[in-house]
């Protein structure tokens, strides 16, 4: 899981998901983690423990990449354009 962890993040990050996008939908809110220091994180570890908090903001990542191609296409976003899409990701994995 931490290897698809660090394909998401790459991924949306090349379309323009941006640290404060990811802010909203990371289960790490006492600090400040950005896209770059998670996928440090992932790349130093073997998994994710089963349903447990990283396996909810994987699955985040994966409504927000699917919910943007869906919407928008593989074409870079515009600013805030996924401010909404990851508000509905949160919405549809609460934190546990």
């Amino acid at each position: 899981m931490p290897r698809r962890m660090i394909e998401l993040l790459t991924k949306l990050r090349d379309l323009g998901f941006t640290d404060e996008d990811f802010d909203i939908v990371t289960h790490q809110k006492e600090k400040k983690v950005t896209i770059q220091m998670r996928i440090d994180y992932c790349r130093g570890i073997g998994s994710f423990q089963k349903n447990g908090r990283m396996s909810q903001t994987k699955g985040r990542l994966e409504i927000v990449l699917s919910e943007f191609l869906l919407r928008h296409g593989s074409r870079p976003a515009k600013r805030g354009e996924f401010r909404a899409v990851a508000q509905d990701a949160l919405q549809r994995i609460p934190d546990a």
